[in-house]
């Protein structure tokens, strides 16, 4: 998913183990296609870049609403400690909680794309 650039990186870290987000801009292109093309857009995408052991592989995508485990306390882990704004956390809440928006998971991470407002939201705990 070729994405233009990083709007947000925070996090926070404790003696072992820690949380946040890194959040980009995905391009027009890519969200155009993923529009047209929805859930099989994401049909191979399960890898992370880094390798294909099974911690850095990725559950199948799914189409929003996500789990309501994630919302469940107003935010999930990792997005809860980003340091994004009020108004940027607002906008992926309300995507991540209707139809149009698509997910995966792995162990401690997600990743939210938000064809909609062109954004992918990548979320780590642990």
């Amino acid at each position: 998913m070729p994405c233009h650039y990083a709007i947000q990186i925070g996090g926070e870290t404790g003696f072992r183990e820690g949380c946040g987000a890194a959040i980009f801009r995905l391009s027009n292109a890519t969200a155009d296609a993923i529009d047209r093309e929805g859930l099989d857009f994401f049909n191979d995408v399960i890898y992370s870049r880094k390798s294909k052991e099974r911690y850095y592989t990725y559950s199948s995508w799914k189409e929003t609403p996500v789990p309501d485990s994630w919302t469940s306390e107003g935010s999930w882990p990792g997005l809860s400690c980003s340091g994004a704004s009020s108004s940027l956390l607002s906008k992926i809440l309300v995507a991540a909680s209707k139809k149009g928006s698509y997910y995966s998971t792995k162990d401690e991470g997600e990743i939210l794309v938000i064809p909609n407002h062109k954004l992918v939201v990548y979320t780590y705990y642990g």
